[in-house]
């Protein structure tokens, strides 16, 4: 004969199927402050599945919300570490999304293995400055686009120039120093100038 005491028993179900969450997004936006201190707001995707029930059952609360909680604190960590934009070619949060994925996950791992929880993927859904400096830092990306523009326009003058100069030369026609200096002038502001 047995006997089972029904009382005090919890049946908890735990799916092994594969679930995504959201992290931050347009109802609870995420801010942080990136490695030059520019405020931004981020949010990301976690991609997981149970592969230990038990753990997920018993060494957690919610696993659920265990790693919803992770997921916040590592999203926080890993973008304070890397500027919105760089222009020296370092990495940046525009720029290495992937690889900022990568550790992403592998940060989450760490934590969420504890809830019996592999962590498939976690990437970056969405990434802008926040709203108190969004327009000055548009104003800067344009003023930097512009002087890029202006950089190439000076680049192709320049070399202009120098073909027109030399072939002249080639063709036999010597020009003198002050003739020279003249129509360098005259040809960069052509060429420089917007009119």
């Amino acid at each position: 004969m047995h006997y089972v005491n029904p009382i005090g028993i919890e049946k908890r179900l735990i799916s092994v199927k594969r679930q995504n969450m959201d992290i931050g997004g347009p109802t609870n936006p995420i801010k942080v402050a990136d490695l030059e201190g520019n405020p931004v707001i981020v949010s990301g995707v976690v991609s997981y599945r149970v592969i230990n029930s038990k753990a997920a059952a018993l060494d957690v609360e919610n696993h659920r919300d265990y790693v919803m909680t992770q997921a916040q604190t590592i999203l926080k960590q890993v973008v304070s570490r890397y500027p919105y934009e760089s222009t020296d070619g370092s990495a940046s949060l525009k720029t290495e999304s992937y690889e900022i994925g990568i550790e992403l996950c592998r940060s989450l791992q760490e934590k969420a293995t504890v809830a019996g929880v592999l962590i498939e993927s976690f990437d970056l859904a969405d990434l802008s400055y926040a709203p108190e400096i969004a327009q000055v830092m548009l104003v800067r990306q344009q003023a930097k686009a512009m002087v890029d523009a202006r950089q190439v326009i000076v680049d192709g003058a320049c070399g202009i120039v120098t073909q027109a100069i030399e072939r002249l030369h080639d063709e036999g026609h010597e020009l003198e120093a002050g003739e020279k200096s003249k129509l360098m002038i005259n040809l960069l502001t052509v060429m420089v100038g917007e009119q």
